[in-house]
Order: C-alpha cells, then structure tokens, then sequence
C-alpha cells in the first residue's frame, strides 16, 4: 500500500468515526434537552457546570405580525414587509407575540 493510499484509508476510518460520534452526539444532546427544563444547568460529578438547555432562537414573523398589529401600527412599521425591528421598538410585548419560539438547545454552561 503506497503513503497516499495508507493516508486515504486512515482519513475514511477517522471520517466514519467522525461520523459515528457526531450521530451518538447529537442523541445525546437531544436526551439532555428533553430530560431538563429550558434554562435548567446539567453539572458535572464535581458539580461544575457542563451544559444549560437554552432556549430555542426567538424569529419575528411578519405573517403573523400581519395578524396581530393594528392598521396603525402595520403601516408604521411596513417597509416592504413588516419590519420586526421597529415593532421591537414601538412595542417589545408586540413583538413577542410576532414571534414564533426555535427549539430548546443544549449550550456550553459557564464555569
């Protein structure tokens, strides 16, 4: 077996081992998230934090933005569509409720 064919086939093993690893990761993290609370802390056996289970990204949406502003409100913030940013502006509760909650997700815990 030449280098090059040596480095190809060590490279394959260590990416089906990449990927071996990312897939247990990811069923990892998506038993932590669903076995703790959003904002809830899982700590390490010493007790020093690991991982908190953050909650998923808030994302205006002007559809349902569209539903939810009056006229007044609708034409004050429209560009071409609903600018989310000047809702947040005029009315952060607004904005909220223009918005639609991501997915929980795990994050590094701060030591």
């Amino acid at each position: 077996m030449t280098d090059i064919a040596a480095t190809a086939a060590r490279l394959a093993a260590i990416e089906h081992t990449i990927a071996d690893l990312t897939d247990e990761a990811r069923t990892l993290r998506q038993k932590l998230v669903d076995a703790v609370e959003v904002g809830g802390t899982i700590q390490n056996t010493d007790g020093t934090p690991l991982y908190r289970v953050a909650p998923g990204r808030r994302t205006f949406k002007p559809a349902v933005a569209d539903t939810i502003l009056s006229d007044t409100l609708r034409q004050a913030c429209t560009k071409q569509v609903i600018d989310g940013a000047a809702v947040k502006r005029i009315s952060p509760a607004l904005w909220e409720q223009c918005c639609t909650q991501g997915e929980p997700f795990l994050t590094r815990a701060a030591s």
